[in-house]
């Protein structure tokens, strides 16, 4: 999703004369876009995901690995966290941390969801931007086509 925008920015930045994009850089963020490919569809119908996948319930889903990370890393050094801001006469300010990461790892499960239009729908408008620049960035035109 993000990756798409940032490189139609830089392309209409390069088409504009205002910096010069190297191929390599291109086509390699059109294979992060297409390693999101959604694994619930055949390869050449273009439905992508924000996330990684993981298959769950006899279908694969959206799995928001950086917010997991996030979490455990804030869960697991929390006791750290929750001694410093004790030791800070911070007591009351650990209490509401606490609180709030025990919500948040709540909030993980429903992101787990199948792809939807938005990241499919950019990832479109990434490709109808790059196919009339074919001869400038073969690559990335190639790696984003499912035809």
């Amino acid at each position: 999703f993000v990756t798409s925008f940032v490189v139609m920015f830089l392309l209409e930045a390069h088409n504009l004369g205002v910096i010069k994009l190297d191929k390599n850089v291109v086509t390699r963020a059109a294979e992060a876009v297409v390693a999101h490919h959604s694994h619930n569809v055949n390869k050449n119908i273009p439905v992508f995901a924000f996330w990684n996948e993981l298959y769950r319930n006899g279908s694969w889903v959206t799995h928001p690995t950086n917010l997991i990370e996030a979490l455990q890393h804030a869960t697991s050094d929390g006791e750290l966290l929750g001694m410093v801001l004790k030791a800070l006469g911070q007591g009351q300010l650990w209490e509401k941390v606490k609180a709030w990461l025990q919500y948040a790892t709540t909030l993980v499960k429903p992101m787990e969801i199948p792809p939807d239009s938005d990241d499919t729908a950019v990832s479109l408008a990434l490709w109808a931007t790059l196919r009339p620049l074919r001869a400038e960035f073969p690559g990335a035109v190639t790696r984003l086509e499912w035809n």
